[in-house]
Formats: structure tokens, sequence, C-alpha cells
């Protein structure tokens, strides 16, 4: 997903580069810019996809591992403590999660979204400290 993202946004930016371009004063703005919104497009459809799959990909587990409750990790803030290109903000970690908790209640699965902070220091099963 990484490199989908890193190639798109390279393309992007070089469609904007070309824009941008005094040189391209004369030239026809419409064509770059459809380029520009098509590849924004096709990376919001490969995102989807891959969300998708990865939906189909955990419930087939689950299923043969006759799991029926799926705890998912809430990762909200975390793209927030080292902000870069390459963090998690290019993820969309809700739409995941949303994408997933539909697919998986599909099949019966019950999804639970449970925050990360302090799931070191206390038993995910039991509640108890560790």
């Amino acid at each position: 997903m990484k490199a989908d993202y890193f190639y798109f946004e390279k393309r992007i930016a070089e469609i904007d580069g070309a824009l941008s371009d005094p040189k391209s004063e004369e030239m026809d703005r419409s064509v770059p810019k459809e380029e520009h919104r098509r590849l924004y497009d096709k990376r919001g459809r490969r995102r989807e996809q891959m969300f998708a799959n990865m939906a189909a990909h955990i419930i087939k587990m689950c299923l043969e591992l006759h799991i029926s409750t799926l705890l998912i990790g809430d990762l909200c803030g975390l793209a927030h403590d080292k902000p870069c290109k390459g963090n998690t903000n290019m993820w969309g970690y809700r739409k995941l999660i949303a994408r997933m908790s539909v697919s998986l209640e599909n099949y019966g699965i019950a999804a639970f979204a449970v925050p990360e902070y302090g799931t070191l220091k206390v038993c995910a099963r039991h509640g108890c400290e560790v």
C-alpha cells in the first residue's frame, strides 16, 4: 500500500510541476487536470480494493479458526506523534475499520474497536493487570 501511495504521489507531483511551470501558459490545462483527478481517483479505488481484500482475508482466517468476536485496535492519535508522509495518515484507519466491521458482521463475527493505550498493561481477555 505504501508503494502505491508513493507512486501516485510522485505522478501527481509531476503533473502539479508541469501545471505550475511558466512555460505551460499556452498549453491546454484541461488534459493534465483530468489526469490529476484520474490519479487521485485511481489511488482511492486501489486503497478501497486493498481494504476489501484485507477484510476478506481476515474473514477467511476467522471462519477457519472459529472466531466469533474480533477486537480491532483503535489507532487514534498514532499519526500525531511523528507526522510525516510515511506514517499512518495514508492508510485511512477509520475507513479500514468501518470496512472490516461491515464485512465481519455480514458473516456473523462481532467486531469491536479497542483503544490501544495501556493494552500492554492489561490482559485483553480477563481485564486484569499483567
